[in-house]
């Protein structure tokens, strides 16, 4: 049996005859080992959410970007973890990602879908939505 597991049943024990609160428990658990218990940044745990393991990070200073999107006009910015709000960069949506705004009209689709060809036209086509594809599918099947 290691210490942790003897502190713990040693703890358990204590706290069974009433003699400790559970914050006294937590107190001396944390004096013991020497670091505090549920104590993570928030920020990291939203980082580590869905990563693998071995890409985890442990602090903020770890966090290689910051990413920001301006509600008013959907944009998305990056900028490295520590940086002021001026030094940011523009990304763009990727595939597969589309920024939900209001449906796009006939006339719209048609401008933007021009100049379009290949790769191109088709990863254009697929972040339009249903509507927006049965709208353009049908104007060109009449």
């Amino acid at each position: 049996m290691d210490n942790n597991e003897k502190l713990k049943e040693t703890l358990i024990g204590l706290l069974k005859t009433n003699q400790f609160s559970v914050y006294q428990m937590k107190d001396m658990i944390e004096s013991i080992q020497g670091s505090t218990i549920n104590n993570t940044d928030p920020l990291v745990d939203q980082y580590n959410r869905n990563r693998l393991e071995n890409e985890w990070v442990e602090s903020r200073e770890e966090i290689p970007y910051i990413f920001e999107r301006n509600p008013d006009t959907n944009t998305v910015y990056r900028r490295k973890t520590g940086d002021i709000h001026v030094n940011r960069e523009v990304v763009r949506v990727g595939l597969g990602e589309r920024s939900y705004t209001k449906e796009k009209d006939l006339e719209t689709l048609k401008s933007e879908m021009e100049n379009r060809t290949g790769q191109d036209f088709m990863t254009w086509f697929h972040k339009l939505t249903k509507n927006e594809q049965s709208n353009l599918a049908a104007h060109y099947n009449d």
